[in-house]
């Protein structure tokens, strides 16, 4: 089951009760199907939509829960906010996609963009990063919002913290991982191959 991603908690809300409607709607077919006493397959197919339902409900309570996260990522809230964003893409390859979808990947680059950020800040953004590329459509949304570029800037940047730009190289090695499919960044991560490998020999 497709369903838009809800940008507001009264999106979320109206979502979530069209989601229990199709399940009352399927559990009363399911129902009628079962006093019948006689399986078939459109009982199989009841039943197979009603967990597609339950997928699409937890999505929308998750997608509201990284929504929650996004808008309180700044200020003292922002490390508990990286903490729940690499906690969250752990967990999976499906929450990696939830998150990129709702712009986790830009939000995160931002961040690193800004010259206010300390050093232990960009490096939770970095794990935050590597954790939710494991997935072909973080590394695409990644190259989209021109984060190749400033991840390998930090790598490049002599001052930069060594602890820094190790997670930098974390994030390029995941970037380059042979087993994930459709994935952009190997072909554009050449342009930048030999400041690379001369930040790599100095660290």
């Amino acid at each position: 089951v497709k369903h838009r991603e809800s940008t507001s908690l009264n999106e979320a809300e109206d979502d979530i009760i069209k989601a229990q409607c199709k399940l009352t709607y399927l559990c009363d077919n399911i129902a009628i199907e079962t006093a019948r006493n006689n399986p078939n397959d459109h009982l199989s197919v009841l039943v197979k939509n009603v967990g597609s339902v339950f997928h699409e409900i937890v999505e929308i309570m998750l997608g509201v829960q990284i929504n929650l996260c996004l808008e309180r990522m700044s200020g003292e809230n922002l490390e508990t906010s990286l903490s729940c964003v690499t906690a969250l893409a752990a967990d999976g390859h499906n929450l990696c996609r939830l998150l990129v979808r709702h712009g986790t990947v830009g939000q995160l680059v931002k961040i690193l963009q800004d010259n206010w950020v300390g050093s232990l800040v960009r490096i939770s953004v970095l794990k935050a990063l590597g954790s939710i590329c494991y997935v072909s459509e973080g590394i695409r949304e990644l190259a989209d919002t021109n984060g190749l570029e400033v991840i390998v800037e930090i790598l490049e940047n002599s001052v930069a913290e060594e602890d820094e730009q190790r997670e930098a190289v974390g994030v390029i090695a995941q970037l380059t991982s042979p087993w994930i499919e459709a994935n952009l960044c190997k072909d554009k991560i050449g342009k930048h191959l030999v400041g690379i490998i001369h930040s790599l020999k100095g660290m």
